[in-house]
């Protein structure tokens, strides 16, 4: 839809946005990208190609929200104020929770419950 409206020399280039603040599209860019790679990778997949590294592109699937994340807080006007502030604190929260979470179970408790050959029940 941003291309078909603008077009894509407009929206890739760097003219819609303050010049201090173009150091925050490099996360939104590099988001892209991973976005990008992973839909490759699973189509690639799903079509029967034995791809050794998919795994690795799909871990580049949990950079994508921080990236999107710092991108948008810096560069947005709306999310500084009112409902969205709380909603993107509360976003970042959630993730900060979950990660914590989720190394934390990892480390303590997943071991608890694993096997000689790390298999959980």
């Amino acid at each position: 839809f941003i291309l078909a409206g603008y077009g894509a020399t407009v929206y890739f280039g760097f003219d819609y946005i303050a010049p201090a603040r173009l150091k925050y599209l490099i996360p939104a860019y590099l988001a892209l990208c991973f976005m990008f790679a992973t839909i490759i990778t699973a189509l690639l997949v799903w079509h029967g190609k034995k791809l050794p590294f998919w795994r690795q592109v799909h871990y580049l699937n949990y950079l994508i929200f921080p990236f999107v994340w710092i991108h948008s807080w810096s560069i947005g006007t709306d999310t500084r104020t009112g409902n969205l502030k709380t909603l993107w604190l509360t976003y970042l929260l959630i993730v900060i929770i979950s990660v914590s979470t989720n190394w934390w179970y990892r480390a303590y408790r997943a071991p608890i419950y694993a096997d000689k050959n790390h298999n959980f029940s």
